[in-house]
């Protein structure tokens, strides 16, 4: 009885603090989804919760907890005398190869990016040298005539200035 009473609580508590919860969320500082999954999974829950105290409730012995407790506690007593050596060691092993295949799938994964960041500006930087006038390696100088002007980092760092970039910095003493 007192199983059923607990779950009946909990629900009744989530499904009158849940709510108030999520509605007090900041949603310009987080995206809606998360919000949206929590309330959906809050609602399952407290339904779930609600059934189930309630059917442990109209049942006659009010849900014998016993096997279970028999179960779980015969799972302690084999956790707590440990495993063989042998498990341990496979397990070991295991966990190091998951390791290194890890550490390989991060390895292709970045230098995969860094040579796609390269790729990219390449292409930025051969299309500002289409568009503008280069003035040596590292500056490419585009017509027009408001001020502005951006750097292409990396390797090789290069800035694009426009025209009027030009004009600020004669008239500046």
């Amino acid at each position: 009885m007192i199983v059923a009473l607990c779950l009946l609580a909990g629900a009744v508590s989530a499904g009158w603090w849940m709510p108030r919860w999520l509605r007090s969320r900041d949603l310009r500082r987080r995206g809606p989804v998360p919000l949206i999954l929590c309330w959906v999974l809050s609602a399952v829950g407290v339904a779930l919760a609600a059934v189930a105290g309630v059917v442990l409730l109209l049942l006659p012995s009010h849900g014998s907890f016993g096997p279970l407790l028999a179960s779980i506690s015969g799972c302690w007593d084999a956790l707590q005398h440990g495993s063989p050596p042998e498990v341990e060691q496979a397990g070991g092993a295991l966990g190091l190869a998951l390791l290194g295949a890890a550490a390989c799938r991060l390895f292709v994964v970045g230098a995969r990016g860094v040579r796609r960041r390269a790729r990219v500006r390449r292409e930025h930087l051969a299309a500002l040298r289409l568009a503008g006038r280069a003035d040596g390696e590292a500056t490419v100088w585009q017509a027009h005539d408001r001020p502005l002007a951006f750097s292409l980092g990396g390797r090789g760092e290069s800035s694009s200035p426009r025209k009027g970039c030009a004009a600020i910095s004669t008239a500046m003493p």
